[in-house]
């Protein structure tokens, strides 16, 4: 978060403790700008609505921008009950949308551009090509919720960390969670994403958040994993098998998942994660493998939990 002298406020996360004590450095707030507005709660919203006030010459606004995730988020509600989608913007006298798809991104390449028209996922193809709200009917996961954990995670022993890693545009995923087995819940607590990584910067990160613990990793890179054994990582493949990715979810579908604030990422692959269609739009035993580095990289690092506690899918498969 950051200001901007005089009127206006640039915002991106945010703590809503934070958002209290905000002040100009000159006159009023009359502007604020919220980036990728659907990763901020409603609370924090109102927060800085609240900042709006004093007298100003102008009409003082709100602008959010956002890629559209699920008719549920609070954003559609607050805001999209009179809005049309075969439309591109709506005016009323308090409140102007603009609609934009990727035929508007000039950054886009044709292959880009040829991938996005051709998506066969329907979720993904309202959300990503048309630039719609989407409808998840067969969403995998609807047990989790999010908490801010900076205090609880101090008590968190063992920690579980995991690895997915990604290659050309899909992102290296690390995350490290915490299983209590008393209350059946999986805390995420931190998460890394990251695009092009080398490994040797895989190496370098694991150095500096691993305290020494072991991260179990995709065990389809096998020279990765040794790489990270070769500078002192304790790092194991994740046992993989016939129906290992339906005894993971198995599991975590009979757990409660509370996912950190911080875990932005994590928290938006979960609440679209969903299993594929078959053409008269029934759920199908396998999921979309879109978007799931992060949920890979929870299910290889509760793998030791999951072959010990978790086998009720697996048991059903043989």
């Amino acid at each position: 978060m950051r200001k901007i002298s005089g009127s206006g406020l640039f915002v991106t996360k945010m703590d809503v403790e934070k958002l209290k004590s905000i002040t100009p450095m000159v006159g009023v707030i009359e502007r604020i700008h919220i980036e990728e507005a659907t990763e901020i709660k409603r609370e924090s919203f109102m927060q800085l609505k609240k900042r709006l006030r004093g007298f100003s010459n102008f009409k003082k606004c709100i602008t959010l921008s956002f890629n559209p995730i699920l008719k549920n988020h609070w954003i559609y509600k607050e805001f999209f009950k009179k809005w049309d989608e075969s439309k591109t913007s709506y005016q009323d006298a308090d409140l102007s949308i603009l609609k934009t798809t990727y035929k508007d991104n000039l950054f886009l390449t044709e292959e880009d551009k040829a991938d996005l028209e051709n998506e066969t996922d329907p979720y993904f193809y309202q959300v990503y090509t048309l630039g719609n709200f989407g409808v998840l009917g067969n969403v995998i996961f609807q047990n989790w919720t999010v908490e801010d954990l900076s205090e609880k995670k101090k008590t968190f022993d063992p920690i579980y960390s995991g690895m997915d890693f990604g290659f050309a545009s899909d992102p290296t995923a690390f995350i490290r969670a915490y299983y209590e087995k008393s209350t059946k819940t999986v805390y995420v607590f931190e998460e890394h994403y990251q695009q092009g990584m080398h490994n040797d910067e895989r190496i370098e990160l694991l150095k500096n958040r691993l305290d020494g613990g072991i991260v179990t990793c995709d065990s389809a890179s096998p020279e990765l994993i040794n790489d990270f054994i070769r500078h002192g990582i304790k790092a194991t493949p994740a046992v993989k098998g016939p129906g290992s990715i339906l005894s993971g979810i198995d599991f975590l579908q009979r757990q409660k998942i509370v996912i950190d604030t911080s875990c932005q990422n994590f928290k938006n692959e979960i609440a679209s994660y969903h299993w594929e269609e078959d053409k008269f739009g029934n759920a199908m035993e396998r999921p979309v493998g879109k978007d799931d580095h992060g949920i890979d990289a929870l299910r290889y690092a509760l793998d030791p939990v999951i072959r010990t506690l978790g086998t009720g899918a697996a048991a059903r498969l043989r």
